[in-house]
């Protein structure tokens, strides 16, 4: 197995055993600031809302991976193990396994207890839908959707 391979499943364990504390700096709640930033200057211009997307597709991409890589080469400059742990560190963080299933969870334990409301005001914390008329199955949906959806979206 390569290095990557071993950094693929160092930061795996690490979500698994860790999830993500709210009080940690979390690099993608960064670029999610800068993505509402970037999102507010580039309405102010009037242009085309797809090319706003497209702007703010490509900046973000851009600069988050630029970066990450000049981090990640500087440090491994400094010492190649300090650079694989900071690298650990950016794959763990964009993960999130356990805190989605943990979040899912939630949602599930609230529905079986038969608390819709609290069901429904557990899952408006992860999803950016509406949840307040949402009966049973529309909540275990939106819950699967998003859970699926973020796993997919961390690898």
């Amino acid at each position: 197995m390569n290095m990557m391979a071993y950094q693929l499943i160092a930061a795996y364990l690490l979500d698994i055993i860790f999830g993500d504390p709210h009080s940690f700096p979390h690099p993608v709640r960064y670029i999610g600031r800068s993505i509402e930033f970037l999102e507010i200057k580039l309405r102010k211009t009037g242009l085309n809302l797809r090319i706003c997307g497209a702007i703010l597709a490509f900046v973000i991409i851009l600069s988050t991976y630029t970066i990450i890589c000049l981090i990640l080469h500087f440090l491994s400059l400094i010492d190649y193990w300090i650079g694989i742990a900071v690298s650990i560190f950016f794959i763990y963080t964009s993960i999130s396994v356990k805190s989605l299933a943990d979040e899912g969870i939630n949602v599930f334990n609230l529905i079986c207890e038969g608390s819709l409301n609290k069901a429904r005001e557990q899952l408006s914390m992860i999803v950016g839908r509406d949840t307040q008329d949402l009966n049973e199955s529309e909540i275990i949906r939106a819950t699967v959707e998003t859970v699926a959806e973020s796993v997919v979206d961390g690898v």
